[in-house]
């Protein structure tokens, strides 16, 4: 109520800032607020006394009560195509679910499903009181891609189901013709009709759901789906030391998403579909003993639908006749009514497994980013993948973060055996990788994107893990500063000291990665890529991935990584607030981002996919090797601008030179030329004086013929 009133008192603030004359004070929103409150009050206890009266009428008249159920966009009647009007065409009375004339709260413990949201709880009890309550049937509206809806109508169906009742689902998108909703809701007065016995209170029946894992039951054989080939065996193995014996499953394939349609609602999200699938499969193999095998699968918490993938697994059990296998979880933490999932005799110590948690999921972000940079340019196929396995299977034994110094020497070693192998060490174009967690991470899930681009000469880049695990010491803390969620200061003084102590951890394996012989980019501070985020959205945005992707993107840019590609499920309503959602800002933030949405689900045509990856991968290329020729060019004509300088310089210094030769040359062809004419003008004067001698002193008979000889 507190925070409701300080959202409406901003907004009148910011009305009377664009009205003039309307300048309310405090008091005068406070007294607003109180009397807003009362008629609210008013009007939900006019609407329950409408409706009792509504009930009171037709259990007299023996009419049938309809409770119709759905969202809050389905009152307008342009979305709900009329039913209303068209229940009560049909003679039926109607009310909805925020009227029901029943002030009993009723427990939620029996519901299978996680309550965490509170409109879906509404649903859950408003579907309890129609189960026992005479004369009522529920009809419930569901939009096609409404995520929390996959697991509320089968929660539903479930909770009527065991009263005896079956409820009426009425889908509706923009394709829905009124005559076949109109048609739905006659055959269900037909279908009530050959129940018999009219519309008489039945017993509670109790719900079938799987064994739990208790004490008696650690013998058994743990078997998990495949998360992330380089994480699932580490995050798994801090439950080893616990005395459980636990088997991964190898990577998931078509046969897996065949049986989790078969068997999950078929609206539920792209990777539940394939954990499913794939833990059905591994039962329906014969290859384990159902009296000694048990199922484990990990997922992560919060307000998003993997949050309830235990609930659909344990129906999707039920469905497929494994209900004597027990289910345990390896998850996030949750808020709940509830826990996620009674496991009593799978147990392990919350702050021992985050602390090994840890190191593995570090471990595992070193090991893909040497993995991915040298994967790419490898000669000897196999040989990075090869040093994975031995890497993991070596890491997973000694996960203990009381020795954190070997896990560290490991890594070490590991940068070490990466910088051995034989590669081709061309620099390559490099393409960023964000997006949920279980199609970034999971080569199936995504259609082995990442293989896909290295098999072009792109280098795949992901984001670590672990940062999806460190949003805690970011959101806990600005959901406090902003009212949302008030934590004890001596909490909030405990996370930073966490937090530096991570961040020290943080920058250890950071030196360690600089080792590598080509340039990775580091392990950013969950700080850092925050603060990056909020450029793009504000950091209240927590579900899905919440802020986080955006986060990520940012540190690709400025990690030099242009070029990205973003993964979600098909229909994913979290990936589609704070991904698609916000794309505008971030390409208006980043403007050279390129930026490619990807939506992955079990109908995917992987022709288009790789089409349009193909438009990615061609720009980042022209990209990058557009800039190294423009590098080179210039780089070419700084050379040759150089020679030429070179060449001019010494043909300058060469005509100076001729030129002091020529000049000298001149000079001395002057003196040659002078010294010549004296020498010819003496030798002429002498010959003239011989000449006049010999003419004196010789008689000549033919002065002429003398003369010429």
């Amino acid at each position: 109520e507190k925070q409701l009133k300080q959202v409406c008192a901003g907004y009148i603030r910011r009305l009377s800032s664009a009205m003039d004359g309307f300048n309310p004070g405090s008091r005068d929103i406070s007294r607003a607020f109180e009397k807003a409150l009362l008629a609210q009050r008013q009007y939900r206890f006019d609407l329950k006394q409408a409706a009792a009266e509504i009930i009171s009428n037709a259990q007299r008249e023996k009419r049938l009560v309809i409770l119709l159920a759905g969202r809050p966009y389905h009152t307008d009647s342009l979305i709900n195509h009329k039913i209303p009007e068209m229940i009560s065409a049909l003679g039926m009375d109607l009310i909805t679910e925020d009227a029901i004339p029943d002030e009993q709260i009723r427990s939620l413990d029996d519901i299978q499903v996680l309550t965490q949201w509170s409109f879906p709880n509404r649903i859950y009890e408003a579907a309890m009181w129609a189960g026992e309550t005479e004369g009522v049937e529920l009809v419930q509206m569901n939009s096609f891609g409404c995520g929390p809806d996959a697991m509320v109508v089968d929660e539903v169906k479930g909770i009527l189901n065991s009263f005896g009742k079956n409820p009426t689902l009425v889908r509706i998108d923009e394709m829905t013709s009124p005559g076949s909703v109109r048609l739905r809701m006659r055959s269900m007065i037909e279908s009530l009709r050959m129940r018999g016995g009219g519309f008489n209170k039945t017993v509670r029946q109790e719900r079938p759901g799987t064994k739990p894992f208790l004490d008696i039951d650690r013998h058994r054989k743990i078997i998990a789906p495949v998360f992330s080939p380089f994480y699932t065996e580490m995050l798994i193995a801090t439950f080893a030391g616990n005395g459980y014996d636990l088997e991964i499953l190898p990577m998931p394939d078509r046969e897996s998403t065949e049986l989790g349609l078969k068997y999950a609602n078929n609206d539920i999200c792209y990777p539940a579909t394939i954990v499913i699938g794939d833990i059905l499969k591994a039962l329906l193999s014969g290859r384990y003993d159902r009296d000694n095998i048990a199922v484990a699968i990990t997922q992560t918490g919060g307000q998003c639908r993997a949050s309830s993938y235990v609930s659909l697994l344990k129906k999707a059990m039920v469905n497929a006749g494994f209900a004597d296998v027990p289910v345990v979880t390896v998850s996030t933490a949750t808020k709940s009514v509830k826990p996620m999932n009674y496991q009593p005799g799978f147990q392990a110590g919350a702050l021992e497994f985050m602390l090994n948690s840890f190191f593995g999921l570090m471990f595992g972000d070193l090991l893909s980013k040497l993995y991915y940079s040298t994967a790419v340019r490898e000669k000897v196929k196999g040989t990075s993948q090869q040093l994975v396995d031995g890497f993991i299977s070596r890491a997973k034994t000694m996960l203990n973060y009381r020795k954190n110094r070997e896990v560290y020497r490991l890594m070490e070693e590991a940068v070490d055996a990466f910088n051995r192998v034989e590669v081709d060490d061309t620099e390559l174009p490099k393409v960023g990788i964000v997006g949920e967690i279980y199609v970034k991470f999971n080569p199936y899930g995504n259609g082995y994107v990442a293989d896909w681009l290295m098999e072009r000469g792109v280098e795949p880049d992901v984001p670590p893990l672990v940062d999806f695990f460190l949003q805690k010491f970011i959101t806990d803390e600005y959901n406090h500063e902003m009212g949302i969620e008030k934590k004890n200061r001596a909490y909030l003084r405990m996370l930073r000291v966490a937090e530096n102590m991570i961040g020290h951890y943080m920058q250890k394996t950071n030196r360690i990665l600089a080792r590598f012989r080509r340039k990775v980019s580091p392990i950013h501070p969950i700080r850092s890529v925050a603060q990056e985020a909020s450029k793009t959205l504000d950091l209240i945005n927590q579900f899905g991935e919440s802020w986080l992707l955006a986060g990520d993107i940012g540190g690709f840019i400025k990690d030099g990584i242009h070029d990205v590609v973003c993964l979600q499920p098909f229909g994913c309503i979290a990936n589609h607030v704070i991904a698609k959602g916000v794309e505008k800002r971030m390409k208006a933030q980043y403007p050279t981002l390129n930026l490619l949405f990807l939506d992955m689900d079990s109908g995917n045509s992987e022709v288009n996919t790789a089409n349009r990856l193909e438009f990615l991968v061609k720009v980042a290329k022209e990209k990058f090797y557009g800039s190294r020729r423009s590098s080179m060019d210039s780089h070419d004509d700084d050379e040759k601008r150089g020679r030429g300088d070179e060449l001019l310089m010494t043909a300058e210094q060469s005509a100076r030179v001729l030129d002091e030769a020529l000049s000298a040359a001149a000079a001395a062809a002057g003196r040659v030329k002078h010294a010549a004419g004296a020498a010819v003008e003496t030798v002429r004067k002498a010959a003239g004086n011989a000449v006049d001698r010999i003419d004196s002193s010789i008689q000549v008979s033919d002065p002429d013929e003398d003369f010429q000889s």
